[in-house]
């Protein structure tokens, strides 16, 4: 194995189990073509895994259940980050996770600032689509919060809405949001985020 290789195993080492990638994780270790090589020679070696064209993961291990499948939140932030970009769960997922829904998602969607790209591995499809939404904020909460909101819609979002979300988050969560208030679309969301804070 050759130096470009050992690096490129040790950063997947590294990563641990789980970890999904593409060949632009490693481009700062070698040059692409030798990458491309390194990721081949891994999978027919079975210590990787191809997922998709250009996606790949160093499979996570079950002491009963074997190998498992790839995370589809693994799989969207790699995708994502060989895009420049950052992903966050879709409105409605964060809706749900917060309990202000009961309402599973049936499609697997991530939010991204600019990227639009649908991925399929085996059966399942994990779409991401750019949102209007201001997500660089680093308060999962704060943005989860936003996102809940723009799910419900400017006639979805009543008084009880409002209470619980007020209840999820502490002063300096609502101190956020209502910074992130002047750069939302939509009066009506404005207005929620205004309510929640006060």
């Amino acid at each position: 194995m050759d130096s470009a290789a050992k690096k490129i195993m040790f950063r997947i080492r590294r990563n641990k189990r789980g970890w999904v990638f593409t060949p632009k994780d490693f481009l700062d270790l070698s040059t692409r073509q030798n990458i491309d090589f390194v990721l081949h020679r891994l999978v027919k070696q079975g210590t990787i895994r191809r997922l998709s064209r250009g996606l790949y993961d160093y499979p996570a291990k079950h002491s009963l259940l074997g190998t498992l499948s790839a995370d589809s939140n693994a799989i969207a932030h790699a995708v994502a980050r060989s895009c420049n970009d950052t992903v966050h769960m879709s409105d409605a997922m964060a809706a749900n996770t917060l309990h202000l829904s009961t309402q599973v998602p049936a499609k697997v969607v991530y939010l991204t600032r600019n990227t639009k790209k649908t991925i399929r591995v085996g059966n399942r499809l994990i779409s991401l689509t750019p949102t209007k939404l201001p997500l660089d904020n680093k308060n999962d909460r704060t943005t989860m919060v936003l996102q809940a909101l723009n799910y419900f819609g400017k006639y979805g979002i009543d008084d009880q809405i409002i209470s619980k979300c007020r209840a999820i988050l502490d002063d300096k969560d609502r101190h956020s949001l209502l910074q992130l208030s002047t750069q939302v679309r939509g009066a009506w969301l404005a207005d929620a985020v205004r309510k929640i804070a006060a």
